[in-house]
């Protein structure tokens, strides 16, 4: 399967930080039963801890299914599990979590800080859900799209108060779920900054009428700050195409749109706060420097001396021999045509260079 991708994360109209983060991991060679994976972030907590905390989970997220030798660290099931991967992302969030936890207790300003966390694994035809918070991941299919997580929100009068959070608690929840994926699919991702100001008719009008990925982000993204933009807002699509189908699309990390470089089917990238890094450009051929001018004066200047010299002294030692006089005005005169010719290459090689 080839994933087709859209991305962007923006701080919105109200405020300066931006807490949340992405990543997008495509086939890691060091855990060949992952296709790709892809994950949102929203962080919470005084000062930076919001993102301090969002980065950390994206970045383990990524470190840990490079390889199947990290993760397994973690949680050691058999392969032969049906639900296999919706275990290990339960047990990989819970272990991010206490990590969070011992981290934010180190440090004054960041206690209390925690991150949602939204991350959809792809093994063979079917997509892992792994789901802490408010984030949001949705399938859409044949004009349809479903939501296919709930968000971690108290009941009654608090209604928009986070029940659950990586980091922020003693007992983690981890809904998990798993569902078939086919060709044409898009799976979308994205934090509540979005959905809180766009709602899923909205969502499935955009994935219809924009069809590419990096459109349909950029749309909603747009929509959620036309809105207000109070929250930060961060899109992420994913159009499921068959192999072969065309190559994979521009990727790249940043918290405004910017021009895209292709990403292979085998690249992993990773992704740590808001526009972290790209794809690192493929270096220009070095170019050998140019002689100078001044080194093809010299040439001629050589030359030239060298012949006159040559000139000089024969027709000194010989100078009543007419027949050695003329040989030596012949020798002075290759040398200086040698010369001459040796400098015109150079110039030429100079101004080519």
């Amino acid at each position: 399967m080839n994933y087709r991708l859209g991305h962007l994360t923006h701080p919105g109209r109200v405020r300066a930080l931006n807490e949340d983060n992405y990543g997008i991991l495509l086939a890691p060679p060091g855990a060949p039963e992952v296709d790709a994976l892809f994950v949102v972030a929203d962080g919470m907590g005084g000062h930076q801890a919001g993102e301090v905390a969002s980065a950390f989970v994206v970045e383990n997220l990524l470190r840990l299914f490079r390889s199947s030798r990290e993760y397994r660290t973690i949680a050691d099931y058999s392969l032969e599990r049906d639900d296999y991967f919706a275990a290990v992302l339960k047990d990989v969030l819970e272990a991010l979590s206490e990590q969070l936890q011992v981290k934010a207790a180190g440090s004054e300003g960041m206690r209390g800080m925690g991150s949602t966390g939204t991350i959809a694994l792809f093994s063979g035809q079917r997509v892992f859900i792994g789901h802490v918070g408010d984030s949001r991941a949705y399938l859409f299919r044949s004009g349809a799209l479903r939501a296919l997580t709930h968000d971690d929100h108290s009941e009654g009068e608090a209604r928009n108060v986070l029940t659950q959070a990586i980091g922020a608690g003693a007992a983690l929840r981890v809904d998990r779920s798993i569902h078939a994926v086919q060709a044409g699919d898009y799976l979308f991702l994205c934090t509540d900054g979005l959905t809180t100001m766009v709602n899923d008719a909205e969502i499935q009008q955009a994935i219809v009428a924009q069809k590419e990925p990096q459109a349909i982000c950029n749309s909603l993204v747009a929509l959620a700050n036309q809105r207000g933009g109070p929250d930060n807002v961060t899109a992420l699509a994913a159009r499921l195409e068959a192999n072969g189908a065309g190559p994979q699309s521009p990727v790249v990390f940043s918290s405004a749109p910017q021009p895209a470089a292709p990403v292979a089917q085998h690249d992993t990238l990773p992704v740590g706060r808001n526009a972290v890094r790209s794809q690192p450009a493929s270096a220009a051929p070095r170019r050998r420097p140019a002689p100078g001018r001044s080194l093809v004066l010299l040439v001629v200047l050589l030359s030239a001396v060298s012949g006159a010299t040559t000139l000089a002294v024969v027709s000194y030692l010989n100078y009543t021999e007419k027949t050695t006089a003329a040989m030596a005005v012949i020798v002075a005169v290759i040398n200086l045509c040698v010369g001459a010719i040796a400098g015109a290459m150079l110039m030429k090689r100079s101004t080519r260079a």
